[in-house]
């Protein structure tokens, strides 16, 4: 990373960003994947306590409820009620029977999210399970009679569905029938008929009416009164005259779970594995199926009897599963992203650095070669004026030294002026800086040398711009300096200036596509050895930077009647 390089970094091949991303993604992917276990873990536990705790809860009012079933049926047997019989559901063994079945099929569905179905059974006294309450679906009906005595009937939900296929459904066309009034129902032992009802008719169109919690309002209706012809042998009707009552609220509707419980078989082994154990003991097995895993509790709730509570658990499509899924999902998007992040901060401090150390290494190199050059002619000149071996030629190498000495001091002048206009720390002193008064002044200063090339030089337009004036003349003049220097004999250089850009154009022969897109680099010289020029090669690299640093812009192409260099203004 940025702040541990090492020499391969900076002066070998170079890092690629997806090596950085890698550095930053593996450890902080462990680390959130860590945490993510042990979020994981406290969910799954969250999980498991809250089903042991909804079926335990439901199990203890169960247990409670058929104690007081079975408490009460004792004392029927016993005489405590002398009350008149006039059905059979009245009888002791059809209540009981009644109260724990709807003990069991109403009090299971609140055991866990999707529902459980429990199951009665009694063991006698030579050892035989005897199913008491539970292994079907039903529909429960309360009726009451004038001591305030409940009793439960039911019946199955296909035969529900039977007696109700005029009216409307709420939801869907199973779902339960939409009724305005229940007025009369026939009985037999622990099982009811409804013979007479009324619904609201929305018209033979209408056969979903929304849900029972939100019916949806289809306008006016008509209220329909049904009566239902076939009812099945051995049924009779309930004579509301003797004191007994129901009403609307009298139905009860019932969970589906018992309706497609897969139960377990071996309930004969589960109570056998409880051996003597008592209240408050339980016997639990489970087994995968292709609604997650079903569980099945056996528990003694005293008496003889045993709750056998069958449910399914799904954990993947819980709510703390999509908590589980959703935190994974979170971990993977938040590793990636933070990871992303803060390799692109390395990577550009790294390649920061690395180009840096890359431009220092060229820059040093093209500075040893250049200065070899003119020290090597000045070491030569000097041994001959030492050795005397031409005294006619004395003056001639004491001008050769001379001119290359000047060569040396102006390239070490453009190295100068190359780091101060690199120099971040440096402030920029930005003014209103007139451009066109900085073109005329260094156009005169270079009119001795355009008029020995014979070339008309035509300026126009004006321009201001807000940046640092020194830095703009030093641009300006590296711009007509290789404009002047390049120009074709008997050629011309238009300046025109805008509020926008400067355009600089001299007539030459057009650059080939590795100059245009080399010509900003540092000690890029152009086809020198054409030309007959010598230069540093840092006077474009110098502009280049200078604009760079005002947020400004440059560029160089091919014209039709030479080359162009314009700079750019962003305002």
């Amino acid at each position: 990373m940025f702040y541990n390089m090492n020499k391969n970094m900076l002066y070998g091949k170079k890092q690629r960003f997806g090596s950085f991303f890698l550095r930053i993604f593996v450890p902080f992917i462990l680390v959130a994947a860590l945490l993510g276990g042990i979020v994981t873990y406290l969910l799954v536990s969250i999980y498991n306590t809250s089903v042991d705790n909804g079926v335990a809860s439901a199990e203890e009012r169960i247990r409670s409820n058929v104690n007081e079933a079975v408490t009460e049926y004792q004392d029927a047997l016993a005489g405590a009620y002398v009350d008149g019989i006039n059905y059979d559901f009245e009888t002791a063994d059809n209540k009981f029977t009644s109260d724990v079945e709807y003990t069991c099929e109403m009090l299971s569905a609140i055991a866990v999210d999707g529902g459980a179905a429990a199951s009665l059974y009694y063991k006698d006294s030579d050892g035989t399970l005897t199913l008491v309450a539970g292994h079907d679906y039903r529909m429960f009906f309360v009726v009451t009679d004038d001591n305030n005595k409940k009793f439960k009937l039911s019946c199955t939900y296909e035969d529900y569905q039977k007696m109700m296929a005029e009216a409307p459904r709420y939801g869907s066309a199973d779902g339960l029938p939409a009724l305005s009034r229940i007025e009369e129902i026939y009985v037999k032992g622990t099982s009811f008929w409804i013979s007479k009802y009324s619904y609201y008719d929305y018209g033979d169109d209408v056969k979903v009416i929304g849900t029972h919690e939100a019916p949806m309002d289809y306008g006016e209706s008509d209220e329909k009164s049904v009566t239902v012809t076939e009812i099945p042998d051995g049924y009779v009707k309930l004579d509301t005259s003797k004191g007994y009552h129901f009403y609307n609220s009298s139905l009860i509707g019932s969970g589906a779970v018992s309706r497609n419980m897969d139960y377990e078989g071996n309930i004969e082994t589960l109570v056998a594995d409880l051996g003597d154990s008592g209240v408050g003991s339980s016997s639990r097995v489970s087994r995968n199926c292709d609604q997650g895993k079903h569980n099945t509790d056996v528990v003694p709730i005293g008496n003889s009897y045993y709750l056998v509570m069958d449910y399914h658990t799904d954990l993947v499509k819980s709510s703390f599963g999509k908590a589980i899924i959703a935190t994974w999902i979170g971990i993977a998007l938040l590793s990636t992203l933070v990871s992303l992040a803060i390799a692109y901060v390395l990577y550009r401090s790294y390649k920061s650095v690395y180009d840096m150390e890359q431009y220092r290494r060229t820059t040093s190199n093209a500075m040893a070669h250049d200065l070899k050059s003119p020290l090597a002619v000045i070491s030569l000149y000097a041994e001959n004026l030492k050795a005397g071996t031409n005294p006619e030629k004395n003056q001639y190498y004491m001008d050769g030294i001379l001119d290359e000495v000047r060569q040396m001091n102006t390239q070490v002048a453009t190295i100068l002026d190359m780091a101060k206009a690199e120099d971040v720390d440096t402030k920029l002193k930005k003014t209103e800086v007139d451009l066109t008064g900085i073109v005329d002044t260094v156009a005169q200063i270079y009119n001795e040398k355009i008029s020995e090339k014979d070339v008309q030089i035509n300026i126009s337009g004006a321009c201001t711009v807000f940046a640092d004036e020194a830095l703009m003349y030093q641009a300006v003049v590296n711009i007509m300096d290789n404009a002047v220097k390049y120009v074709t004999d008997g050629g011309h250089i238009a300046v025109e200036l805008s509020d926008k850009e400067v355009s600089f154009v001299n007539s030459s022969e057009p650059l080939d596509k590795d100059t245009l897109t080399n010509v900003w680099k540092p000690f890029v010289k152009g086809d020198n050895s054409r030309h007959g020029h010598k230069g540093t090669g840092l006077g474009l690299s110098i502009v280049k930077t200078i604009m760079d640093r005002h947020g400004f812009d440059c560029e160089m192409k091919n014209v039709d009647d030479g080359v162009e260099v314009r700079l750019i203004f962003r305002k």
